[in-house]
């Protein structure tokens, strides 16, 4: 019998991690069954996900409670789906709010084998949820070597399986190849714009990132991008894009940073992009003020974009809430431009980006041990 692998990705950046997982898995064993929920980077490696993952694609702390009737419908759904599927190992794929609640009710209902792929970021705030892994969780699969640590103080079976982006993307960026690949002017600094995926994040960001862009572009030596993972998004929100010296690109966020200089990025994975692409970036984190007080209230590290937590210093500016705004992101983002300033992060970047990497062989072995 092949073995059944249920998959729930609900984000952008999780579905990425998920087709690396198909793509790996498959290698090793074509006949690998996979069933449950996600996106278009899963399907186009032959996933058939049972429904749109849309729906659970909620920002923050307080967004998903005004959508719980929806979300709770849904995860039923999958769950229900799953165990007809009689799936052999259920892995969740980031987003811990949705996928932990899954692996609990699936270990109450049956002998599936539960993994939660990216740690939780108990390491960052309510670390004492860790304490409960091992009551429905048979493995964590950690993308960074910090995460693994620090589950092992709480005896939680773990393995560090690194960031496939950190394998993918080459540690020696060529920046004039590819802004010649996407008909950049060489000599013009160029300076990316990343507001996010979820139309939470875009909302809140992007206004501010055109602001920015149309008081920059008066400075005549920068060139700008903004990619985009959705064609839609366009229209509804650069209507107050007055610059000429910029170009949208849809589905191309890789080769974008791989041109970029430097980056205006919303907190998150995209930071991680920036980092590994060599784009330093101005971090934003801007949401609603229930989600920020409660962020204020139980975040334990001193940084909330990835490159700084992984550095374990400030190497990149971070703007929160009233902060992000343009007079502060140009104040930061020049400041980060000197050619000082910039070596330095480099190097630090560089020295991360190698701590990343895993052997890919060898990636995701331990999920063939579980069962």
């Amino acid at each position: 019998m092949p073995l059944k692998v249920g998959l729930c990705a609900t984000e952008s950046s999780g579905d990425i991690l998920g087709s690396d997982l198909i793509r790996n898995l498959k290698s090793k064993d074509p006949l690998i069954e996979f069933y449950g929920l996600g996106g278009s980077e899963m399907r186009k490696e032959g996933f058939n996900s049972f429904d749109s993952n849309e729906e659970l694609q909620v920002m923050g702390l307080i967004d998903p409670i005004f959508r719980i009737k929806r979300i709770l419908k849904k995860r039923n759904e999958l769950i229900d789906h799953l165990i007809d599927k009689n799936i052999d190992i259920f892995i969740g794929i980031d987003s811990p709010s949705l996928n932990l609640g899954i692996s609990r009710i699936l270990k109450k209902k049956s002998n599936i084998k539960t993994v939660q792929y990216v740690c939780p970021q108990v390491w960052a705030w309510r670390s004492n949820r860790a304490k409960k892994f091992n009551d429905f969780l048979d493995l964590v699969l950690s993308l960074f070597p910090f995460e693994k640590r620090f589950l092992q103080n709480f005896s939680v079976n773990s393995v560090f399986v690194g960031h496939p982006k950190a394998s993918h993307i080459s540690t020696n960026v060529d920046k004039l190849k590819y802004k010649l690949e996407l008909d950049l002017d060489p000599d013009l600094k160029t300076l990316s714009f990343l507001p996010g995926s979820r139309k939470s994040e875009i909302n809140a960001h992007l206004p501010v990132m055109i602001e920015t862009i149309n008081s920059l572009s008066k400075r005549g030596d920068y060139q700008f991008l903004v990619p985009f993972k959705d064609e839609n998004e366009i229209s509804r929100n650069l209507g107050n894009l007055k610059s000429k010296t910029y170009k949208i690109f849809i589905d191309k966020t890789d080769s974008v940073l791989a041109a970029t200089d430097i980056a205006v990025s919303v907190s998150g994975t995209a930071t991680l992009e920036c980092l590994l692409n060599q784009a330093p970036p101005v971090v934003c984190y801007k949401t609603n003020f229930f989600n920020n007080f409660l962020l204020n209230q139980f975040l334990n590290t001193k940084y909330i974009s990835l490159p700084n937590i992984l550095a374990e210093e400030k190497l990149i500016p971070e703007l929160r809430q009233g902060f992000v705004n343009p007079d502060q992101i140009e104040k930061e983002l020049l400041n980060m431009s000197e050619a000082s300033n910039l070596d330095r992060i480099k190097m630090k970047f560089l020295k991360i980006h190698n701590s990343l990497k895993v052997n890919q062989e060898d990636k995701f072995n331990c999920l063939f041990d579980l069962v």
